[in-house]
């Protein structure tokens, strides 16, 4: 691994961080849209992954990517149905939910991940889920942390069982997202 210092001045990473000033601006972005007045969106899971995103592309650490582009893969039909159920789009959000996962993609087709890749995605999620838990307030939900989502309240009509399910979908998404990179990887090695 290398140290902060070699990272930086790497050459490698000059192109690292110009990657990762997107969805670290997307981020900005947000922070400027809900500060002061609604800071507990900042900690919607969109919004920490941008974050998580950028950090991860500058120091080219894989899991992290793959961490957050698989949770805002994963939040693209959710999004969509917000966006229509509550008649709201903003343009950094576009940038937020489709551009991001893109660069993330994209730059996770060239990257080498564990077999085990696919357990931190959960994890993540469930580490987003009890920040906003702990720190947001139950009105507002944030990361579906206090109730089930509204739209589908009527299909559950007890919280946890909801959360076990999001939490058994989302890892399955992840461990086809990781079979999906590693047949693209090995696809690219091929030609090479």
């Amino acid at each position: 691994m290398n140290t902060p210092a070699q990272i930086f001045w790497d050459h490698r990473s000059w192109k690292s961080l110009l990657l990762s000033g997107l969805p670290a601006s997307f981020f900005a972005l947000k922070v400027v849209e809900y500060y002061p007045d609604n800071w507990p969106e900042i900690l919607w899971f969109c919004t920490l992954s941008n974050l998580v995103l950028s950090v991860g592309l500058w120091i080219r650490q894989p899991q992290l990517v793959f961490w957050a582009t698989g949770l805002l893969m994963a939040g693209i039909p959710i999004w969509v149905f917000d966006a229509f159920y509550q008649q709201s789009l903003s343009v950094i959000s576009l940038f937020t939910h489709l551009v991001s996962p893109v660069l993330g993609m994209h730059w996770l087709r060239t990257q080498q991940l564990h077999g085990w890749s696919f357990a931190g995605g959960p994890l993540y999620y469930i580490f987003l889920q009890i920040l906003a838990r702990f720190t947001t307030p139950p009105e507002a939900n944030i990361n579906v942390a206090f109730r089930v989502y509204e739209p589908v309240s009527a299909l559950f009509a007890n919280f946890w069982l909801y959360s076990l399910t999001n939490l058994a979908m989302l890892t399955i998404f992840y461990a086809f997202l990781l079979l999906l990179l590693k047949q693209k990887t090995q696809q690219a090695a091929m030609w090479v």
